[in-house]
């Protein structure tokens, strides 16, 4: 299948700009050129509050969304994208507005650090702190509901995996969900969706090789479920999960694979593949119709697990 006709024009924009490739440039000039691609597109919300998070060693920003005036609403705790060296809340700020208004939820976006001044395991260990910190911040976030969710977009995705691991393994709170969107869970070059997708779609083997060089210390790392959620070798008891995957993305086999173990382990799990988009499908949700229908089915799956409706 090839892709649909909005993606191919989204393809066709990153052709014509002529950027030079990811992995030939520096952290510092990927970020200065994500930073002045960044457009406001995300709906109103009945309150948005940038806060501060207890990290793992020290405080990292947070903006919570708050989409209606309900103090029941359940929380998603939502980690960005960026491969974990580029992104941050301003950069996901309408994706996680899209969230909170398809969801019915209060949104909490948390401002990691980022690789690779911040390497492993110093990321996942602030998301997981962030976490716990929203556990412990329930009424000051506005919600008398109690129920939590965890949540991430590609590299995000992968933090949310693992966030997943470490709650069910440390036993200090509990998670109600995780949403996995277009999520980094393997890293294996050479499975069927890098080896057809891993050029000329936007994410490149080469650019997830320069994410991974950038985030891990040293090779035994990718041996560590935490890092590598793949490497798990015991993924029962893991909440309810979301999984959402796109055809032209290197990361879709991986995505379903993970899906599959998460299965066998007795995980209830909701997949989806979207089929005729690239990794980066969701967060061009503006222009391309099937990123806003992942999201509404992020929503979707969000209202049901949590038995919860919005006027």
């Amino acid at each position: 299948m090839t892709l649909d006709a909005q993606s191919e024009i989204a393809r066709l924009r990153g052709v014509e700009m002529g950027l030079s490739p990811l992995h030939s440039i520096s952290p510092i000039e990927a970020r200065d050129r994500e930073f002045a691609e960044i457009r406001n597109w995300g709906p109103p919300m009945h309150e948005v509050r940038d806060c501060l998070i207890s990290g793992a060693s020290g405080r990292l920003t947070g903006r919570i969304y708050t989409p209606n005036e309900l103090d029941s609403l359940p929380v998603v705790v939502w980690f960005h994208g960026g491969g974990w060296v580029q992104g941050g809340i301003l950069q996901t700020d309408s994706v996680a507005r899209k969230i909170a208004q398809a969801s019915g939820c209060i949104v909490v976006s948390v401002g990691y650090r980022l690789a690779p001044e911040t390497k492993f395991p110093y990321p996942v260990e602030d998301c997981y702190a962030a976490t716990r910190w929203v556990t412990q911040n329930l009424a000051d976030l506005g919600s008398k509901n109690g129920q939590i969710a965890v949540a991430g977009y590609s590299a995000g995705g992968n933090l949310a995996a693992a966030v997943s691991i470490m709650v069910r393994d440390r036993l200090e709170f509990e998670l109600d969900a995780q949403v996995l969107l277009c999520p980094v869970l393997d890293k294996n070059f050479t499975l069927s969706s890098y080896l057809e997708y891993g050029q000329g779609y936007g994410l490149t083997i080469e650019s997830m090789q320069w994410y991974w060089n950038h985030y891990l210390s040293d090779m035994d790392q990718a041996l560590d479920p935490y890092a590598v959620p793949m490497q798990c070798n015991d993924l029962s008891n893991l909440p309810e999960a979301l999984i959402i995957t796109a055809d032209h993305d290197p990361l879709c086999d991986e995505g379903e694979i993970y899906a599959t173990k998460l299965i066998a382990a007795g995980v209830r799990v909701n997949l989806s593949q979207y089929l005729g988009v690239m990794h980066g499908f969701i967060s061009m949700s503006d222009s391309i119709d099937q990123g806003m229908r992942a999201l509404e089915e992020t929503g979707n799956f969000l209202r049901r697990r949590f038995l919860h409706d919005t006027p």
